[in-house]
């Protein structure tokens, strides 16, 4: 008896796309007309244009370029709500974990697009031409993909070729277009971090940026200029003040600082911003962002309004490691439960499409559940964390707790002889299952 032939281009069976239908139509079509009136005429000018591309279902690329505050995250909004008013598909990326919380169901786009970690100029994505996640690109009407210029362009280029291959079997002269003929809208500034290359150069940076690649060939530039944050602000002394820091922040990317230079100078930080130097930095600006912190430490508002920027994360733990030991609070250590599964190795990792050799510091084969302890992420205490921790899933697709998800422990309990299901909260007061 023959195995029954799915059809994953069915929208009743194919939950991705279900996902991406599951809005509340009626409510997205009047947050889009209270976002659309709001809008500059320079905002509206951008909209038009993607949104005619879009309408005209002949495909297009775009870059929307414009320094933070200037409404490139209200724009992906007005053309999400848009959209999915109308019952169209839009996907929404970005190229890290923190920037895709930003956008209306957003996510990465290494997850979205099951792009490789280890990246090159012939690489392509994991996505078969008969998978759900092949027909859910065939539906979309729209992908969005914020923070472009630090990812490298063999990412966009491997996006690219995927969609060309699976828009080809749809119609082949989809083959040839950019992106398979999907309206793409690409969104950041180059101005920010670009993309890291271990030990490169300047030159290997630059040749590594999107618009190095032959993509940008059909990219139309959209510019936003204006800084809406700024205009948003009532108070004339406090607008002043911000514009001042705003423009200085813009000088520097613009290399108009420091005098003549290729690509390094010395800038002087401005007196008010600029912290004096001490024995103890660490404690000095934890004292300066956190003034009140041993008082304040059952106030989630007071912790979720601040943070502190590092530039490594050997700072970040330090930083870390500082304010958990001024917490007088009793804290309890946590320790993992570590266990490689059913299927071990290195055929485990390679059948969840993880590269290991990215979470763990030394050559680590996976045979045994010691390496697991083992691993350390980005501002976390690499053996365990006092008061609470997060678990970090080797299954992100299984996992329930998403890369860049802020969680707040609402209780510290003794290790049960049974697994039970806990509910943490969200710093916005939402519920998730751990």
């Amino acid at each position: 008896m023959p195995y029954p032939v799915r059809d994953h281009s069915n929208s009743t069976s194919n939950r991705l796309i279900l996902d991406e239908l599951n809005y509340d139509r009626k409510a997205l079509s009047v947050e889009h007309e209270a976002l659309l009136s709001r809008m500059t005429d320079e905002q509206k000018n951008v909209y038009s244009k993607i949104m005619d591309v879009v309408d005209s279902a002949n495909g297009g690329v775009f870059f929307v370029y414009g320094y933070g505050g200037t409404g490139k995250t209200y724009l992906w909004r007005t053309l999400s709500a848009g959209l999915r008013s109308k019952g169209k598909i839009v996907l929404c990326v970005a190229s890290s974990g923190i920037a895709s919380l930003l956008l209306p169901g957003g996510r990465t786009a290494h997850s979205r697009f099951r792009i490789p970690l280890s990246i090159h100029e012939n690489s392509s994505c994991d996505i078969d031409q008969a998978s759900p996640l092949a027909a859910l690109i065939i539906r979309c009407s729209l992908i969005i993909w914020n923070e472009a210029p630090m990812m490298h362009k063999h990412c966009f280029e491997a996006v690219q070729t995927s969609l060309q291959a699976i828009m080809g079997a749809v119609d082949p002269s989809n083959s040839n277009k950019p992106f398979g003929g999907k309206p793409v809208v690409f969104g950041g500034e180059f101005r920010q971090i670009l993309p890291v290359i271990p030990k490169g150069s300047r030159q290997d940076i630059v040749n590594a940026t999107i618009n190095s690649s032959d993509i940008w060939r059909n990219c139309t530039v959209l510019r936003l200029n204006k800084n809406m944050r700024l205009q948003s602000i009532s108070d004339v002394d406090e607008r002043d003040e911000l514009t001042t820091f705003a423009e200085w922040i813009a000088s520097i990317g613009d290399g108009t600082v420091g005098g003549s230079n290729d690509g390094c100078a010395a800038i002087d930080i401005p007196e008010d911003i600029r912290l004096e130097t001490s024995d103890d930095p660490i404690s000095t600006i934890v004292e300066s962002i956190y003034p009140m912190f041993k008082n304040a430490t059952d106030d989630p508002s007071y912790l979720k309004d601040r943070a502190i920027l590092a530039p490594t994360l050997e700072v970040v733990e330090s930083i870390n490691q500082y304010m958990s030991d001024m917490n007088s609070a009793e804290g309890r250590t946590y320790l993992s439960s570590d266990s490689v599964g059913v299927l071990t190795g290195k055929r485990k990792i390679r059948e969840l499409g993880i590269d290991f050799r990215a979470y763990c510091p030394k050559t680590c084969e996976l045979d045994h559940t010691r390496e697991l302890g083992e691993i350390g992420f980005g501002g976390a205490d690499d053996s365990c964390w006092q008061h609470w921790r997060t678990c970090k899933s080797l299954q992100p697709y299984e996992a329930m707790v998403l890369k860049a998800t802020s969680m707040v422990s609402s209780q510290l309990l003794k290790i049960s002889q049974r697994l039970q299901k806990r509910l943490c909260s969200s710093p916005n007061g939402k519920r998730n299952g751990s």
